[in-house]
Formats: structure tokens, sequence, C-alpha cells
């Protein structure tokens, strides 16, 4: 149900609320108050230094780093406070659990947009639906009830399944588009936010029914200020993991490593 990682052993855990997502990025007042605890983790973590042996100090060390990855979001949002007033943001009042399936991804678009538009982050990961998620959501014009997207997919033999399932990824692309589309509606410099950036689209299972994880379908949107080629589309030789595509972003976003995970390599012919 997590998908991010502040480092080693330290999970970034999803947020379902928006509107918690929304007091998370944008509530000074509770930043300046979690700034506050923050001061104490770390005269204390500074104490324990040098009372640890060797390995719980690597431990306290990748810890203290989750802890400044904190810090350094409360500082940003802190300085982008007039940025953020001159959008208008407004706090979710509904309650997500009661929004339809394209209402609840399009309110987590805007606020991620709205979070990279005023530099409170660079990078963002948004679940359209975590595996192990129970949700009421509906489907705008796809389905009249709640259904169980994660049981369909382990019963893909079924002809009537599969069409329902090629109904919902339809549903899924055009909440993708829309959400580029806002990202291509905001001026930023020479071009817009998404010609700065790296939007992808994707899964990280081909059949939920075998559980393959090769022959990944995978959508970039943006060409990250020009580095990437667009209009194209690449099917790669079989066996390569996409962890190589994940190397040749984090590359281009200046990050020196040449592995990550599984992976070989960057992706050959990646760049313009």
């Amino acid at each position: 149900d997590n998908i991010s990682w502040y480092g080693h052993g330290h999970v970034a855990r999803s947020i379902k609320n928006p509107r918690k997502v929304f007091q998370r990025l944008f509530n000074v007042q509770e930043h300046r108050a979690n700034g506050s605890v923050l001061d104490l983790v770390l005269a204390d973590a500074e104490d324990l230094q040098g009372k640890l042996g060797r390995l719980d100090r690597y431990k306290l060390d990748d810890y203290m780093d989750s802890v400044r990855t904190v810090e350094q979001q409360i500082e940003r949002i802190t300085k982008r406070q007039v940025d953020i007033r001159d959008i208008g943001l407004e706090e979710p009042e509904k309650l997500w659990t009661t929004m339809r399936r394209d209402e609840y991804i399009q309110i987590m678009g805007d606020l991620m947009i709205i979070a990279l538009q005023t530099d409170l982050t660079r990078v963002s990961s948004m679940m359209v639906a975590p595996e192990r998620w129970s949700t009421p959501l509906m489907f705008e014009d796809v389905f009249v009830k709640p259904i169980d997207h994660h049981g369909w997919t382990h019963n893909q033999k079924n002809a009537g399944v599969l069409g329902d399932l090629e109904k919902l990824d339809h549903f899924h692309m055009r909440q993708f588009a829309r959400i580029s589309a806002k990202m291509d509606a905001i001026q930023e410099g020479e071009g817009t936010l998404l010609d700065n950036m790296m939007f992808t689209y994707g899964s990280g299972l081909s059949s939920g029914m075998l559980h393959e994880c090769t022959n990944l379908p995978t959508v970039i949107a943006g060409s990250a200020g020009g580095l990437l080629k667009t209009n194209r589309h690449e099917q790669h030789a079989k066996g390569t993991p996409i962890a190589n595509l994940w190397v040749s972003m984090a590359q281009i976003m200046g990050v020196k490593t040449d592995r990550l995970g599984d992976s070989t390599g960057s992706l050959k012919g990646f760049l313009a």
C-alpha cells in the first residue's frame, strides 16, 4: 500500500484522505508545530549518537535523514505561503469516501499539481488505488455500483471480466490525460509545467492473475525541459527491467546513480 521511501527501511506512508494531504502540504501552523517537535528529536538524537554501537548508529543516521527531509519540507512551505495564497487553494470539504473515483483522482491530482507548481516538492507519487484498499468509490459513467477491481484482475480468463477491465483502463487513461492537460495549461518559464517535468503512468504488474511484472505498458507525458524525446512509442528488448526506466529518470533529475533495484543500466535512446 506504499510506493515511496525516505530511505532504507523508512516508508513514506501513503495518505488516502485529500483533506489530510492538503493539511500536510499547505497548513503552515501545523508544520511550525511539527518543527518544534523535530527540534526535540534532533537534540535527543545527538545526545544518543555517542551511546550507540556501529550498526545502531547506521540506523540512527537513516532515521535522521528522514527527519531532515521533513525539516526541508517545513522550510519550503513557510517560504511559499505567498504563492499558495495567490493560487487561492481551498481545503477539500467533501468526505473522500463519498466521492466518485474520477472526482477523487482529480482532487488528488490538483493537490499534486499545486505542490509542484509552488515548488513544495519536485517529486510526487500518486496511487489511483493501492491493491488492498477497500473503498466504496464509484467509477464515473462506467459502473453503477462499487466494483472489485483487484478481484477482477485475478479472473482474466473470463471474457466479460476482460471487457470490464478494458473499460477501467480507458477510464484511468482519461484521468491521466485530464491531469496532464491541467499541467500543460500552467505557464512556467518559456514552456509549461508539463514541459518541464516527467509525468509517468503505469502499473507494477502486466497480469494480476499471474502476477507477472514483465512487458509493462508505461506512458510518460512531458519532456523534462526538452531532455526527452517525445511523440513516440518504444518497445524495449525482452527482459529489460522497468527499473532501467527509473534509473534513466533519476539521472535526468541529477541523481548520480546507475543502479536501482534489479536494474541493468539506463535505457538506450531515452534522451533527445
